[in-house]
């Protein structure tokens, strides 16, 4: 099958030592035709159009089936299926509550200070140990340059705060996403990237839930 490809690349992804890249997928795909989609999860049209499909070079197909069935036969395959099973199981059992910072699904706090449950979900996209955690939609430009309107940003309940950290701030009966500063006599400074947006100085104890930012994932 000639896709201009390393030999040694072939072997390493068919061993599953790394992964096919998208370089080598679009190259599978213009070759023979084959979805990406169908390649990576075996799910839909194995052929992008009927016409790939008469097109092949019987040889090509020989040659991916004699590789296929050296995935099979090394064991691979099912590796990959383990693996591919273990994340999902993680990812179906771990969801956190999603709510909105500046929208109109506010955060709704329990009598113990924390977020509580809401109707939208998500699968928790980072680790969280055995710590609670919730998630939030950016519905404004505030912290832009490094965060944007759309991302989701997660917060942990129990990870220890310092200053300059990225938290959700729950202050005046709202919440809010701010770089935080602690100053000194009990001061914490709360600062927008955007210039656009003023700071807010608020006492420390007028502050009813701090939340610090663990991950995020970036709209596209």
């Amino acid at each position: 099958m000639k896709l201009d490809v390393p030999h040694k690349k072939i072997s390493d992804i068919e061993r599953g030592r790394t992964a096919a890249d998208d370089d080598f997928l679009m190259r599978l795909n213009a070759r023979l035709g084959l979805s990406v989609d169908w390649v990576l999860t075996g799910v839909g049209e194995r052929y992008i159009s009927s016409r790939h499909a008469l097109h092949f070079d019987p040889s090509d197909i020989l040659d991916v089936l004699h590789r296929l069935r050296a995935l099979i036969e090394s064991g691979t395959l099912d590796k990959i299926a383990e693996q591919c099973s273990e994340y999902v199981a993680s990812t179906s059992a771990r969801r956190i509550p999603l709510f909105e910072i500046e929208g109109e699904r506010q955060i709704i706090y329990e009598e113990d200070g924390l977020p509580g449950e809401t109707d939208e979900t998500m699968a928790s996209p980072c680790e969280l140990g055995e710590t609670a955690g919730f998630a939030c939609r950016l519905m404004d430009d505030s912290m832009e340059p490094a965060f944007h309107k759309g991302d989701l940003v997660l917060f942990s309940t129990a990870t220890e705060l310092k200053s300059k950290d990225f938290a959700c701030v729950h202050v005046d009966d709202r919440s809010t996403f701010r770089q935080m500063f602690f100053l000194e006599d009990n001061i914490v400074r709360l600062v927008a990237l955007n210039h656009d947006f003023p700071e807010l100085r608020v006492a420390r104890d007028m502050i009813k839930g701090i939340f610090r930012l663990v991950c995020r994932m970036q709209r596209f």
